[in-house]
């Protein structure tokens, strides 16, 4: 039985960090790769990436819903680009898909109530913290 080669590594597609046999790429970029083959500049992040038909990034989809970005997830013209944090990954986990947004027309009317929620909770929230932090002592 030949011994598993597996490591903790970065993903060379999503740079997450993750246990990988020989391959370069976590599972979740490789079925990425096999349906979306455009490259380009993911308004999002900012980073040269293979982007689906919304024009996003796997990562970035995956940290839309994580994060519960509803100013992207609406697809709110003028939202700000986001910074990506780094993401470790669990070996032969299928909890990272990144499926695409539902946006108009596609889930419904519920799934727009959600993220029209969660876009005034992200904006009231932005309101209340300061934009610089005190400095300590």
């Amino acid at each position: 039985m030949a011994a598993d080669r597996a490591t903790a590594r970065s993903c060379a597609d999503c740079l997450g960090w993750v246990v990988l046999n020989q391959r370069g790429a976590c599972a979740g970029c490789r079925r990425w790769r096999q349906h979306y083959r455009e490259r380009g500049t993911c308004p999002r992040c900012r980073h040269e990436r293979l982007l689906n038909s919304d024009g996003l990034c796997r990562s970035c989809l995956q940290a839309i819903r994580l994060l519960d970005d509803a100013e992207w997830a609406l697809g709110i013209e003028g939202a700000p680009p986001r910074d990506l944090q780094l993401t470790v990954g669990v070996y032969h986990d299928r909890a990272d898909s990144a499926r695409q947004l539902s946006r108009a027309g596609g889930a419904g009317p519920r799934n727009s109530e959600v993220w029209n929620l969660r876009l005034k909770q992200q904006r009231a929230g932005a309101e209340q913290r300061p934009a610089v932090l005190e400095p300590g002592a």
